[in-house]
């Protein structure tokens, strides 16, 4: 597909994108989607494939088959654009109530254009080094005891029993007590030291987070908060539960359930602006050697399909996203200054506890005034249709 484009800013969270899909491509989907319909019905006289078109427009209208090669050049259109132009939507296009103006013509080029909600430019407030706290990596005396009673209860030693040097040997399988607890130690702090990577990434996103001033579109939130829904539904069913029984094993309303996941939504777009500002910043654009990678990973034999056919179905700019954003905090982590603190790593983060309840506070006093509000209002009808029975 040949196509012309142009990109013009309508405000920092939106675009408008014109586009020219060229004669040759329009011409070569109205033959798909004649060829569709004369497989599809019966035409007497004619065998199964080969109705002429003006018949074909006789029985189900020419417009019903020029709108499905619009509706199809328009959506392979979109994908192609978000591609060349390197777009990042949040949201579907809108065509401003012109879709039922937009058809195309057979061999000639098809002009359409729409307006996109782009994921927000914003700044850090500062683009130093993160410094955070972690936890250290040592085993402490109260995670080896812990371990040493799970221990006990694998080789079925009865709670509150001595700890001997036979059970140790012959229920446990150590020489004796000191090779356990060091073994134990080991155990602990490998476990500590293979959890530090994940942990370090998690600690630098939400300090690269602290970094953003601007609170995200709500278009931005509804499209992430959607895809937590559909990935949480999607979750569900391919482990073959019900999203009651998801309800009740957390103890928690429907209610309490969305409005988890539209904070979750607040928090990861926050965290998705700040980590594209840092790829701004430093330069970490995604590459082709990038996206080759990605899927030479994935065992993916013949790459160069493979990367078109994800162009095509509109799927690329994702990994694209996903790319940059992993080589962002990858960036950051190498570049923090982390200190090995228990109570400080602990506490670090106590305050965004602390802002959440007083959201929760004042959405709870403002939803309280709102139905004292509505309960206020109704009063007057009420007293009106008391009056009316008397």
């Amino acid at each position: 597909m040949e196509l012309k484009s142009e990109v013009t800013k309508v405000s920092d969270t939106r675009v408008k994108v014109s586009a020219e899909v060229d004669a040759d491509t329009v011409s070569k989907e109205l033959n798909v989607q004649y060829k569709k319909y004369a497989n599809k019905y019966k035409f007497p006289g004619f065998r199964a494939g080969h109705a002429p078109r003006p018949v074909i427009d006789n029985a189900v209208g020419k417009e019903t088959v020029y709108l499905d090669a619009t509706e199809e050049v328009l959506n392979d259109a979109y994908h192609v654009l978000i591609e060349q132009e390197l777009l990042r939507p949040v949201g579907e296009p809108n065509f401003e109530g012109k879709e039922n103006e937009m058809l195309v013509e057979d061999k000639k080029p098809f002009k359409f254009e729409f307006e996109l909600e782009v994921s927000p430019v914003v700044e850090l407030d500062s683009y130093e080094p993160v410094e955070a706290y972690l936890p250290p990596t040592e085993a402490k005396a109260e995670d080896i005891e812990s371990q040493i009673d799970l221990y006990k209860g694998y080789a079925g030693v009865e709670e509150g029993e001595e700890l001997t040097e036979e059970i140790i040997k012959e229920k446990m399988g150590f020489e004796s007590e000191e090779k356990l607890r060091e073994a134990i130690q080991g155990l602990v702090e490998n476990e500590k030291k293979g959890a530090l990577p994940r942990l370090k990434e998690d600690v630098v996103s939400l300090k690269l987070r602290e970094r953003v001033q601007v609170e995200p579109t709500d278009e931005m939130v509804d499209y992430i908060n959607n895809v937590l829904l559909n990935e949480m539904f999607q979750n569900l069913q391919q482990y073959g539960m019900t999203f009651d029984q998801y309800l009740a094993s957390r103890k928690m309303s429907s209610d309490e359930f969305y409005d988890d996941v539209q904070k979750q939504a607040v928090d990861e777009a926050k965290t998705r602006m700040a980590l594209d500002a840092w790829v701004r910043h430093f330069g970490l654009a995604t590459t082709d050697e990038d996206i080759i990678e990605e899927f030479e990973k994935a065992g993916i034999k013949d790459v160069e399909k493979t990367k078109k056919q994800w162009a095509e179905s509109g799927r690329l700019w994702r990994l694209r996203e996903a790319i940059e954003r992993s080589k962002a905090v990858e960036n950051a982590v190498e570049n923090a200054k982390f200190t090995f603190d228990a109570e400080k790593a602990e506490h670090q983060f106590d305050y965004l506890n602390e802002e959440a309840e007083n959201k929760d506070a004042e959405q709870k006093k403002n939803d309280e005034a709102n139905k004292a509000e509505s309960s206020e209002n109704v009063k007057p009808s009420e007293e009106t249709a008391e009056k009316k029975d008397e």
